[in-house]
């Protein structure tokens, strides 16, 4: 093993660490810049494991990078659309509500990030431990680290449960306003999704005969202690993902030992089942009637007022059943261009006041992972589900053949995480978008990354037709991307329909969280970039003018008075400054107006006089509308990262 790899595969293990219980160290110790200490790891991690790949598998590590790079143009495509025409600058735009282009572009990111930081070193990782049957040191290590990381997660929920709530809680979300337990994960749902998830793991391999007892009792134990906590956590995730996947499990055993006659085993298996209930019993008799089972019972009680799948889903869970149809709505109106990933806030706003809901629905991150994909990406969303699902098929066809050479780490490893362990994983999958925490996409590395590895290391053709697979998605990707170029419709109307106005970009300095969306005691990435280094300070009104915005070198806005000016300054910035105005009438005729400026001072314009624009100001409408294309050259940049125009007052641009 070459030392890029050994580093790649030691930084995957050590984010075992950071991604499940030093998350929210910097909140913890009221030290906010270390969350960017901990990313930089999880970047190194990335980069490494990159070139691992690479190393190992070109055409691969090249497809999926490829894939990613689409799927940013896909979404920047679809958030900016009229900047992707000649002559028109990237600005801010106003999407729906309050969500702007550069707020929802950051969507793309969180929705992404850490699930590509982690899947290049989980590839490597298990590359390389899966290329022989004898267990490797490393192997038994990461068992060992993860074993460590669930057993101290445990504890946490022991105490934060039964004694202090407050206890190593801080920056862990809405856990304190509904008392449920987060341990040291990103928050009580991702909480609760880890407890589901790996509890049944260690719960399923007491089953396998190829282990030992003395394994088998140690990860009861462990299991013991994730069941506890999860209903300290009480969550109905939990219980969903946790009691479903052992329900089926033990079904299935109980099927094929009757069959068999094995007694002792249905004994094991009967009684295992018993303890569950009785240990269950006692944690929600604590928890009184607060207990999510009491919850999940009574709301089952009223199902059966209607039959109606979508109403079924709501006495569940209104808020995960509204956000589930406005996905599909999506899906059937942009199933083959898709929307961009992280795209879930605008499909919100626009189907919202369509969809006419009795009970007020809040705007949530998605809540649905598997719609969530298809709704962003549309059919290649749909192509990448099923084609991960063959990948998971031939895998676990593949190693139940071949398990029987490989001792206890690697079993567990290779084969109870990644293949039983995606019974749960795809349960909470369908209550909550599984990559958008750092410990939830490592999770899912954990068990995707193994099914890559397998199909690709099988044969040559597999291998290239994976990466043909993934250069196809892309390639759709890329040309839809194209046509929404070539589609992409004047500033002043784009989104008009679902904001019922037309567009006016975003004031230049306004940062790209909408109002809400932000936590006060912690410090982004974004923040630190537009005060560092944005020169927003610089953006203040001219001293002669009214309250108004500044706006990017080349932009688009409607007519709305027949007289207006802009300001082109300041005194800093480089002079001559070539101003180009062109007024375009409703049939779209052009008239050009060009100005050369020597210093900073107000510009007059006016409509023109033909009689092609006397209609301006008349029945103005999605497809009747007058508008100016401002080009101003030179651009003033206070800063490395800001590019300005020109300013503009309010009254004439509202």
């Amino acid at each position: 093993m070459s030392v890029v790899h050994k580093i790649s595969n030691y930084i995957f293990v050590m984010n075992l660490f950071f991604s499940f219980v030093f998350i929210r160290l910097p909140d913890i110790i009221n030290f906010s810049i270390l969350r960017f200490g901990i990313y930089l790891i999880f970047l190194m991690g990335c980069i490494f494991g990159i070139i691992s790949c690479y190393k190992t598998n070109k055409k691969i590590t090249f497809s999926l990078l490829f894939f990613i790079f689409s799927i940013v143009i896909h979404a920047f495509s679809n958030f900016y659309q009229p900047s992707l025409k000649q002559n028109v600058s990237i600005q801010n735009y106003i999407l729906n509500g309050i969500i702007t282009s550069d707020f929802i572009f950051t969507q793309t990111r969180l929705y992404m990030i850490f699930f590509v930081f982690f899947i290049f070193p989980a590839i490597s990782f298990f590359n390389y431990i899966s290329k022989d049957g004898s267990s490797k040191k490393i192997i038994k290590i990461f068992y060992y680290c993860l074993s460590l990381c669930v057993v101290i997660n445990c504890f946490t929920f022991f105490y934060q449960g039964l004694f202090n709530i407050n206890f190593l809680s801080q920056g862990s979300g809405t856990s304190l306003g509904a008392n449920r337990p987060p341990g040291l994960l990103d928050d009580s749902g991702a909480a609760s999704f880890f407890l589901a998830i790996f509890g049944f793991t260690y719960f399923s391999s007491i089953f396998l005969k190829s282990i030992s007892n003395k394994y088998k009792f140690f990860n009861f134990l462990i299991f013991i202690l994730c069941l506890v906590s999860g209903l300290l956590n009480n969550s109905r995730s939990f219980f969903l993902g946790l009691f479903l996947s052992v329900f089926i499990l033990i079904v299935i055993k109980l099927i094929i030992e009757i069959k068999n006659k094995r007694y002792k085993l249905i004994l094991l298996i009967t009684s295992t089942s018993l303890l569950i209930l009785i240990i269950t019993k006692i944690v929600t008799n604590y928890k009184n009637n607060n207990s999510s089972i009491y919850r999940i019972n009574n709301e089952l009680k009223r199902i059966g007022l209607n039959g109606d799948l979508f109403n079924i889903y709501s006495v569940l869970d209104f808020q995960r059943a509204s956000h589930l149809q406005i996905m599909w709505e999506n899906i059937k109106e942009n199933f083959f261009m898709g929307t961009g990933l992280g795209s879930f806030a605008i499909n919100f706003y626009n189907q919202i006041n369509k969809l006419k809901f009795e009970t007020p629905v809040i705007l949530d991150i998605a809540t649905n992972s598997i719609f969530s994909i298809i709704s962003d990406l549309g059919f290649i969303g749909l192509s990448v589900i099923s084609f991960c699902t063959l990948l998971y098929i031939k895998y676990a066809i593949n190693f139940i053949k071949n398990k029987h050479s490989l001792d206890f780490y690697a079993i567990f490893i290779l084969y109870i995480i990644p293949i039983l362990g995606t019974i749960p994983f795809f349960i909470v999958s369908n209550v909550f978008y599984m990559f958008i925490y750092p410990s939830l996409s490592y999770i899912s590395c954990l068990i995707i990354a193994p099914w890559i590895v397998n199909y690709t290391r099988s044969n040559h053709f597999q291998n290239n037709f994976f990466s043909l697979f993934f250069y196809l998605c892309s390639i759709y990707l890329i040309i839809v991307s194209l046509i929404l170029a070539i589609t992409a419709p004047p500033v002043p109307l784009f989104k008009w329909k679902e904001r019922g106005t037309a567009q006016v970009p975003m004031p230049l300095g306004i940062l790209p969280q909408p109002e809400g969306q932000t936590e006060k005691k912690k410090i982004y990435f974004s923040d630190l970039l537009n005060d560092i280094l944005g020169g927003n300070s610089l953006l203040i009104k001219p001293l002669d003018g009214d309250v108004g915005q500044w706006f990017k070198p080349q932009t688009e806005i409607i007519v709305v008075n027949p007289t207006f000016r802009i300001f082109v300054g300041p005194e800093t910035r480089h002079f001559p400054v070539k101003v180009s105005v062109q007024f375009y009438s409703k049939e779209r005729e052009k008239s050009e107006e060009n100005l050369t400026l020597q210093q900073p001072t107000w510009v007059n314009l006016t409509v023109p006089k033909q009689k092609t624009f006397e209609s301006c100001f008349d029945d103005v409408s999605m497809t009747a509308f007058c508008y100016y294309h401002i080009s101003v050259i030179p651009a003033w940049e206070p800063s490395l990262f800001k590019s300005i125009g020109f300013y503009i007052e309010n009254q004439y641009i509202k």
